[in-house]
C-alpha cells in the first residue's frame, strides 16, 4: 500500500488546552464548575484572584477531521459531555496527513524545544487512550529507537558488529558503509500508534449515539467559507452551498488547507510487509534519510526521499502518487 504525509507537528490536545481554549484570555485557568439545570458555568480565576463567569458551549462546530479534530471531539464528549460536528471537505476521518503518517511517538525529543511539556504530556496521553480505547485496537505499543548513519559513496561492506543496536538490518544486503549506529530509545521514551486506527476509534467514542450513552457527534462533508454572526452572537458557520451548520464554538483544524498561503514537505511513504513482527524503529542518515517504522501486523512503514518544501495545493485525499519516489523507497 502507499501513501503520502506532509510533515506537521501534531500532538494531542490536553484536558487543560481545552479548557483554556474557551476563555478569552489563556491566562485564566478554570477553578470552580457549576449547572443551572441546562447549561454547565465556569468561574474563571487569575493570579489577581478576580473571578469572572463563562459558560461553555453546547455544541462545537470542529474544521477538519484530522488527529486534531478527532482528538478534539474525543475530549469534548468524554471529558465535557459536549457533541461536536465535524465538517470536512472530503467527509471522511483523517483524509490526509493524519492516516498517513508513521505513527511514531517519542517522550523527551522535544525537551529543549518550545513544544517540549506539551510533547510529553502528549506522549502520556497517547498511553491514557489506548488504556481506554484498547491498544490493539489503534496498534499502540512501545519499542525501540535506533540510527544509522551510512556513507553512500563507500565501497566496502559494513562489519556486523557496527549493527550492535539494531534488531533487523541486513549487512550483507546493505550497498553503503555504515559509519555508525547508536540507540536513540527504549520502551520508556518510544512509543507508536497507527494514525488512522487512533482517529478512527477517537471518533467512533464521540459519535456514540445518544440512545448508547454518547453524545452523538456528527460528519459531515463540506467546505466551510466563514463564521456566522448575529448581534454578535455566533451562530455556526456557512458552507460552500450555503448550508449554515450551526454551533456556539468554532475550532479550525485543517493543518496546512487552513490557509491557501501555507507550505510544507511532502514525502512519499510505503507499507511493506515483514517476515516476522518487528520493534524497532530505525533513522538513516544518508541515502535520502529513509525512516523506517516496524509495526505490530507484520508490516513497515517505509518513507524518506522529502521533496523541497513547496505551498500546499493537493487536496486532502487527492494527492499525487509519484512511482518513481515510491521505487527509490523500495
Amino acid at each position: 500500500s502507499i501513501s503520502l504525509r506532509f510533515i506537521q507537528t501534531t500532538v494531542l490536545i490536553t484536558r487543560l488546552a481545552l479548557r483554556n481554549q474557551f476563555s478569552t484570555c489563556q491566562a485564566w485557568s478554570p477553578t470552580q464548575s457549576f449547572s443551572d439545570g441546562s447549561r454547565t458555568k465556569l468561574f474563571m480565576s487569575s493570579s489577581s484572584s478576580k473571578k469572572t463567569e463563562f459558560e461553555m458551549p453546547q455544541h462545537v462546530v470542529i474544521v477538519g477531521a484530522g488527529i486534531i479534530g478527532t482528538s478534539t471531539a474525543y475530549y469534548l464528549a468524554k471529558e465535557f459531555n459536549i457533541a461536536s460536528t465535524l465538517v470536512d471537505a472530503s467527509g471522511i476521518i483523517a483524509p490526509a496527513a493524519s492516516s498517513k503518517a508513521g505513527g511514531f511517538l517519542a517522550l523527551d525529543w522535544n525537551d529543549y524545544g518550545p513544544v517540549g511539556r506539551l510533547a510529553r504530556r502528549s506522549f502520556d496521553l497517547h498511553q491514557d487512550i489506548a488504556n481506554d480505547l484498547g491498544s490493539e485496537k489503534i496498534q499502540y505499543r512501545r519499542l525501540t529507537c535506533a540510527s544509522i548513519r551510512v556513507d553512500p559513496n563507500a565501497a566496502a561492506k559494513p562489519g556486523g558488529k557496527k549493527l550492535e543496536y539494531v534488531e533487523w538490518a541486513q549487512t550483507e544486503e546493505e550497498p553503503a558503509a555504515i559509519l555508525q549506529t547508536k540507540p536513540l530509545g527504549d520502551e520508556r521514551t518510544i512509543a507508536q500508534v497507527h494514525p488512522k486506527l487512533l482517529c478512527n476509534k477517537l471518533w467512533e467514542f464521540s459519535s456514540k449515539p445518544v440512545s448508547e450513552g454518547g453524545v452523538g457527534s456528527t460528519l459531515i462533508q463540506g467546505k466551510v467559507i466563514s463564521p456566522v454572526h448575529e448581534d454578535g452572537k455566533l451562530l455556526g458557520v456557512k458552507l460552500e452551498d450555503g448550508t449554515l451548520v450551526k454551533g456556539d464554538a468554532v475550532l479550525f483544524s485543517c493543518g496546512p488547507w487552513t490557509a491557501n498561503i501555507m507550505t510544507g514537505v511532502k514525502y512519499h511513504s510505503v507499507v511493506i510487509p515483514t517476515d516476522r513482527t518487528l520493534s524497532q524503529c530505525v533513522f538513516f542518515s544518508g541515502c535520502g534519510d529513509p525512516e523506517v517504522y516496524v509495526r505490530p501486523d507484520n508490516t513497515a512503514y517505509c518513507c524518506g526521499f522529502p521533496d523541497p518544501a513547496v505551498k500546499v495545493t493537493e487536496l486532502p485525499g487527492g494527492e499525487e502518487v509519484r512511482p518513481e519516489a515510491v521505487q527509490r523507497i523500495v
